[in-house]
């Protein structure tokens, strides 16, 4: 459950000012490529969740062009990125606003900067076929998930379950669109309803959004709930 929403997760989560800086440019360099797609309150909110739990490892679900797998290694210079791209199929294409349907296989992922590819995975496929434990075997256990691929309550339910199975014991999940305020929106009403983990998120006073968990996180919200 979403239990408290904030201005400004470089405040909650206490980043250091002159970090926090070098990181409202590099989110506002990614908020211009992202053409509105990815609100620049998101990609300062991930910035600050990136510099607090500081993964080493992110497996993305959605990938579309790249520029937040970009963004993730950027922001983390040592980082590696793992993403998927679910491809609709054609008779699919009207059904949802954005999908990777009218990218050609070049595009997808084409904004990860070339200083960058060595550190990125891109897997092509629906995020719901994975295996846990053949991904496991692949590629290791995961520091951060970052959910932005089926926005819909059964999708991203399931795309949750996966990355609890591949979290190591101290990881992060995020997840995109949990701010729109219309009761019948998936993301939202899944992480209100049925996530029972205590998450922090940001102001639903936009488009977009971003709700995260871990321990710490969890730690935190449960004590400043009691307090």
């Amino acid at each position: 459950m979403i239990v408290e929403r904030v201005k400004s997760f470089f405040d909650w989560l206490e980043i250091d000012s002159e970090r926090r800086g070098e990181l409202e440019l590099i989110a506002e360099e990614a908020a211009l490529l992202a053409e509105g797609m990815t609100h620049l309150k998101d990609y300062l909110a991930l910035a600050a969740l990136l510099e607090f739990t500081q993964p080493k490892q992110i497996f993305e679900i959605g990938t579309y062009k790249g520029i937040t797998s970009d963004f993730f290694m950027q922001v983390l210079p040592h980082c590696r990125v793992i993403s998927i791209a679910y491809i609709n199929p054609r008779r699919e294409f009207f059904k949802k606003k954005f999908n990777n349907s009218e990218l050609s296989s070049e595009e997808i992922g084409s904004y990860v900067t070339k200083e960058r590819k060595s550190r990125f995975t891109q897997l092509i496929g629906n995020s719901h076929d994975l295996v846990a434990s053949k991904l496991i075997d692949d590629y290791g256990q995961m520091d951060m998930i970052f959910i932005d691929g089926d926005h819909s309550v059964k999708g991203v339910q399931k795309d949750t379950e996966l990355a609890l199975e591949i979290l190591k014991k101290n990881g992060t999940i995020g997840w995109h669109d949990a701010n729109p305020k219309d009761q019948y929106t998936p993301v939202r009403k899944y992480l209100e309803n049925q996530l029972e983990k205590p998450m922090l998120a940001t102001y639903d006073d936009y488009i977009g959004g971003v709700a995260c968990w871990n321990k710490k996180i969890e730690e935190k919200l449960q004590t400043l709930t009691h307090a």
